[in-house]
């Protein structure tokens, strides 16, 4: 959904994938630990071979009062370690620069801009980043294994919502 939302930005904005990102990061700084590397562009970011570190740090809030925005998590976690399209790796750090390069086109928070733009559009009235607190209690409970028990788990709240978070429902889907 974020890569959607991003291919469709990148549409009304004109842009095209092989576009550099620079321009358009708002004053978000990404660092490089490798001299010289090639400018990252919107198609890295959607085919996972953005080359950023995967530090893994700080991606779930214990509360909503404590979730991160997509910038906010960014800032300063932002660290290039290969080139751009060298290699494929999952890159929950590239989504969720996607997912604040929305927010930059769109002037929306994520979650808002997805809903307004992708789930409304589409009829998805079910399908949210993160469900409102009324409809939790429709959701599939998720379970975790400990000491050879199965354990309801609580609902997690990212601060990586553009590549963590999709609550929906399979009539949506």
């Amino acid at each position: 959904f974020t890569c959607l939302a991003l291919a469709r930005a990148l549409e009304r904005k004109q842009l095209a994938f092989e576009a550099e990102i620079a321009p358009y990061l708002g004053g978000l700084a990404i660092r490089t630990l490798a001299p010289a590397l090639p400018p990252l562009r919107f198609w890295h970011l959607v085919t996972h071979s953005a080359g950023f570190d995967q530090i893994g740090l700080d991606r779930q809030a214990l509360q909503p009062a404590d979730q991160l925005t997509p910038r906010q998590f960014l800032e300063g976690r932002l660290v290039r370690v290969r080139p751009p399209g060298q290699a494929t790796c999952y890159d929950t750090y590239a989504v969720t620069l996607a997912g604040y390069l929305v927010e930059q086109f769109s002037g929306k928070p994520f979650a808002r801009a997805l809903r307004e733009e992708i789930f409304m559009p589409l009829g998805m009235e079910r399908t949210f980043v993160q469900a409102p607190a009324e409809l939790r209690g429709d959701l599939a409970l998720g379970y975790g294994l400990e000491n050879g028990a199965l354990l309801a788990q609580p609902y997690e709240y990212y601060n990586t919502q553009p590549a963590s978070s999709i609550d929906s429902t399979a009539e949506d889907m």
